[in-house]
């Protein structure tokens, strides 16, 4: 008799006798758990469905899980219930059962989920600024800095400096920024000497008073730190409310998406800061007669009214963009390609730059990067060794998979010098047994074949016009 563990969340509450009848139809016995309730021992179940919402349990997330829960990554299954009971409401029981069936009847074959934790050393490209080494030792991180030639190699989830041959966990990469102004000025405009940066301003502040004066802020959408959004809300307010000046703020979007930066905005609004709208392609800006001040024209976005506001000081912040940083000339007999950017993704670890290992830090984020990194080196990351393997008897040494594979997880050993795939480097990415032209290599584990087979046994009429 199988033993199945359901874990199911709030949403989902299946009726005893659907239970007792698909035990006792298909000889089973089904024990139901919430994620607020989950069994101390994982070990005594045959296989171990997750119910709920797909999109949430990444491939990571579950070996993960496989790994804490001490369980074969293979015994565990995500069951996307969430999507087929809105799709499927009326068979979505017998879709559930048929997908049971499909995923006992897969072989079990021997599967390790384990931890792999880097070294506790990073390299930062290309140069190490005071600011970040300085964070990174508070954290116990050693750092590493390349000498004037040097190159790198993949070494499992380590990478390999030469010619040193010192292991780092990972790489930091401080990329360049480019400064400009969203907007350009005439020769007459910057002649009034009324253009100032914002640390002027804060310094200016300190020293007089602003009163009855007009002082406007162009701030851009891109590359304007959270520090620098402060700072204009709180410099704003301090213009109205000590000094009774009108202050108005153009920009292109708002960032309020900090700790506290959204309270700090609606404070400046409330004390009477302007904050209007416009689109910066349309602004323009011309001296006043007496070239004691700056005429700014704009539309706002709310009514696309033109608007004509005469500004004794015009504070802007610069926009910045990141420049591309190129790591594959570091690498030797590896697959990165392209340019180092940062990632606008939500899914993925902050200051990721979409390669494992391989960080971002933007200026002014030091301490929040080195967070990250101390969690990635002491936690690791988990492999599923054993799932990837190679036929031996089909193998043709044609060295396809070796070539192919981004991580180097292939390795040509034995007597017979077959490929072999190393689990502490494999990605489960299938890159490899999709262009192995013998065949040789499988991923174990539940197919998509197999799920698309669960979906359409179960759905009577409804499945009929379903498809992956």
């Amino acid at each position: 008799m199988n033993k199945l563990l359901w874990l199911e969340n709030e949403a989902f509450s299946f009726p005893d006798f659907w239970i007792e009848e698909m035990e006792r139809d298909n000889g089973w016995k089904i024990e139901v758990k919430n994620w607020g309730n989950k069994p101390d021992n994982f070990t005594e179940y045959d296989r171990i469905f997750i119910l709920g919402d797909s999109f949430s349990f990444t491939q990571e997330k579950i070996s993960s899980l496989s790994e804490e829960w001490e369980v074969n990554p293979l015994k565990v299954r995500v069951f996307p219930a969430e999507e087929v009971k809105i799709i499927f409401p009326k068979s979505f029981l017998s879709i559930l059962e048929k997908f049971i069936i499909q995923s006992l009847s897969q072989p079990l074959f021997p599967v390790e989920a384990r931890r792999v934790v880097p070294e506790n050393r990073v390299l930062v490209l290309p140069q190490l600024s005071p600011a970040l080494e300085q964070t990174l030792k508070k954290r116990g991180i050693d750092t590493i800095v390349p000498p004037s030639s040097f190159s790198l190699q993949r070494e499992g989830i380590n990478f390999r400096l030469y010619p040193s041959g010192d292991n780092v966990g990972a790489i930091i990469i401080s990329p360049l920024e480019e400064k400009k102004f969203p907007i350009s000025f005439s020769s007459s405009v910057q002649d009034t000497r009324k253009l100032v940066d914002i640390e002027f301003m804060e310094k200016e502040i300190e020293k007089r008073d602003f009163r009855k004066e007009t002082i406007g802020f162009i701030i851009p959408k891109k590359g304007v730190t959270e520090k620098e959004w402060r700072k204009a809300f709180h410099l704003s307010q301090t213009l109205v409310e000590r000094d009774k000046a009108e202050v108005f703020i153009l920009v292109e979007e708002v960032l309020v998406a900090g700790e506290n930066l959204e309270k700090e905005y609606r404070k400046a609004r409330s004390s009477g800061v302007i904050f209007e709208k416009v689109d910066f392609s349309k602004l323009g800006t011309r001296p006043t007669l007496d070239m004691r001040g700056i005429e700014v024209e704009f539309a706002t976005e709310r009514d696309k009214l033109k608007r004509e506001v005469k500004v004794d000081w015009l504070v802007l912040l610069p926009e910045r963009n990141i420049l591309p940083f190129k790591l594959a000339p570091f690498f030797c007999g590896d697959k990165i390609e392209g340019e180092i950017l940062p990632l606008e993704n939500p899914n993925v670890l902050p200051f990721s730059s979409g390669i494992e290992g391989i960080f971002l830090c933007p200026s002014e984020k030091e301490e929040e990067l080195s967070l990250v990194i101390k969690k990635y080196l002491t936690e690791g990351v988990v492999r599923e060794i054993g799932r990837g393997e190679v036929d031996e008897e089909k193998c043709v040494l044609c060295l396809t998979c070796l070539r192919t594979c981004p991580w180097e997880a292939i390795e040509i050993e034995g007597e017979r010098k077959k490929a072999r795939i190393n689990g502490e480097r494999c990605h489960l990415c299938g890159l490899c047994a999709s262009f192995c032209p013998a065949h040789a290599i499988e991923i174990k584990g539940l197919s998509l074949e197999n799920w698309v087979s669960a979906v359409s046994l179960g759905g009577k009429n409804e499945s009929s016009s379903f498809r992956l």
